[in-house]
Protein backbone atom coordinates (compact mmCIF):
# COMPACT_ATOMS: atom_id res chain seq x y z
CA UNK A 1 0.00 0.00 0.00
CA UNK A 2 1.43 3.10 -0.91
CA UNK A 3 1.42 5.91 2.07
CA UNK A 4 0.77 9.39 1.30
CA UNK A 5 0.35 12.54 3.07
CA UNK A 6 -2.43 14.46 3.86
CA UNK A 7 -1.76 16.89 1.07
CA UNK A 8 -0.56 14.44 -1.48
CA UNK A 9 -4.32 12.98 -1.00
CA UNK A 10 -5.41 16.38 -1.60
CA UNK A 11 -4.12 16.81 -4.37
CA UNK A 12 -4.66 13.76 -5.99
CA UNK A 13 -8.37 13.95 -5.38
CA UNK A 14 -8.39 17.44 -6.51
CA UNK A 15 -6.64 15.91 -9.99
CA UNK A 16 -9.34 13.06 -9.94
CA UNK A 17 -12.22 15.63 -9.69
CA UNK A 18 -11.10 17.44 -12.35
CA UNK A 19 -11.84 14.58 -14.59
CA UNK A 20 -14.99 14.14 -16.40
CA UNK A 21 -16.93 12.14 -14.15
CA UNK A 22 -14.34 12.65 -11.27
CA UNK A 23 -16.98 13.70 -8.36
CA UNK A 24 -18.36 10.39 -8.91
CA UNK A 25 -15.60 8.31 -8.42
CA UNK A 26 -14.32 9.84 -5.55
CA UNK A 27 -17.62 9.42 -4.12
CA UNK A 28 -17.35 5.93 -4.98
CA UNK A 29 -14.49 5.16 -3.81
CA UNK A 30 -15.09 7.31 -0.50
CA UNK A 31 -18.41 4.77 -0.09
CA UNK A 32 -16.49 1.88 -0.70
CA UNK A 33 -14.19 2.87 1.33
CA UNK A 34 -16.46 3.42 4.48
CA UNK A 35 -18.57 0.27 3.83
CA UNK A 36 -14.95 -1.90 3.81
CA UNK A 37 -13.74 -0.42 7.35
CA UNK A 38 -17.66 -0.76 8.60
CA UNK A 39 -17.46 -4.45 7.30
CA UNK A 40 -13.63 -4.63 9.05
CA UNK A 41 -14.78 -4.12 12.46
CA UNK A 42 -17.79 -5.70 12.42
CA UNK A 43 -15.75 -9.09 11.76
CA UNK A 44 -13.37 -7.86 14.59
CA UNK A 45 -15.92 -8.76 17.10
CA UNK A 46 -17.35 -11.79 15.02
CA UNK A 47 -16.10 -15.07 15.50
CA UNK A 48 -16.77 -17.93 12.89
CA UNK A 49 -17.92 -14.54 10.38
CA UNK A 50 -15.50 -13.75 7.68
CA UNK A 51 -15.15 -11.46 4.65
CA UNK A 52 -17.38 -13.03 1.95
CA UNK A 53 -16.43 -11.16 -1.81
CA UNK A 54 -19.04 -8.27 -2.74
CA UNK A 55 -22.36 -7.64 -4.64
CA UNK A 56 -23.31 -4.21 -6.48
CA UNK A 57 -25.58 -2.05 -5.93
CA UNK A 58 -26.93 0.81 -8.66
CA UNK A 59 -26.79 4.37 -6.77
CA UNK A 60 -27.60 7.76 -7.31
CA UNK A 61 -24.91 9.41 -8.87
CA UNK A 62 -24.02 13.53 -9.90
CA UNK A 63 -25.45 13.46 -13.21
CA UNK A 64 -25.49 10.13 -13.97
CA UNK A 65 -25.78 6.77 -11.27
CA UNK A 66 -22.59 4.45 -10.69
CA UNK A 67 -22.71 0.80 -9.44
CA UNK A 68 -20.95 0.37 -5.56
CA UNK A 69 -18.83 -2.68 -5.15
CA UNK A 70 -21.17 -3.54 -1.12
CA UNK A 71 -18.85 -5.53 0.78
CA UNK A 72 -20.41 -9.37 2.15
CA UNK A 73 -20.02 -11.20 4.66
CA UNK A 74 -20.39 -15.24 5.11
CA UNK A 75 -23.25 -15.05 7.47
CA UNK A 76 -25.42 -12.36 5.88
CA UNK A 77 -25.17 -10.13 9.12
CA UNK A 78 -23.18 -7.20 7.44
CA UNK A 79 -26.07 -3.94 6.02
CA UNK A 80 -23.76 -0.95 5.65
CA UNK A 81 -25.13 2.36 7.40
CA UNK A 82 -24.07 4.27 4.80
CA UNK A 83 -26.24 2.22 2.42
CA UNK A 84 -29.30 3.18 4.53
CA UNK A 85 -28.33 6.67 4.48
CA UNK A 86 -28.13 6.82 0.41
CA UNK A 87 -31.90 4.92 0.31
CA UNK A 88 -33.09 7.62 2.17
CA UNK A 89 -31.89 10.53 -0.18
CA UNK A 90 -32.73 8.36 -3.13
CA UNK A 91 -36.15 8.21 -1.75
CA UNK A 92 -36.26 12.10 -1.08
CA UNK A 93 -34.76 12.77 -4.95
CA UNK A 94 -37.38 10.72 -6.16
CA UNK A 95 -40.43 12.07 -4.14
CA UNK A 96 -38.76 16.04 -5.74
CA UNK A 97 -39.03 14.58 -9.22
CA UNK A 98 -42.77 13.36 -8.51
CA UNK A 99 -43.85 16.93 -6.72
CA UNK A 100 -41.78 18.58 -10.05
CA UNK A 101 -43.31 16.33 -12.75
CA UNK A 102 -46.93 16.87 -11.58
CA UNK A 103 -46.36 20.59 -10.69
CA UNK A 104 -44.91 21.05 -14.15
CA UNK A 105 -48.10 19.01 -15.10
CA UNK A 106 -50.69 21.05 -13.58
CA UNK A 107 -48.84 24.13 -13.27
CA UNK A 108 -48.22 25.02 -9.48
CA UNK A 109 -45.32 25.49 -7.44
CA UNK A 110 -43.15 22.82 -5.38
CA UNK A 111 -42.79 22.77 -2.03
CA UNK A 112 -39.61 21.06 -1.04
CA UNK A 113 -39.79 20.07 2.82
Amino acid sequence: MVKLTKKQLGEAIKTELQKENGLNDVFKLTLEGLMYLERSELLKDSEGNKGNGYRFKNSIGFGEGFRLSVPRDRLGVFQPYILELLKEDENRIKLIKTKWYKSCYINTKIEIQ
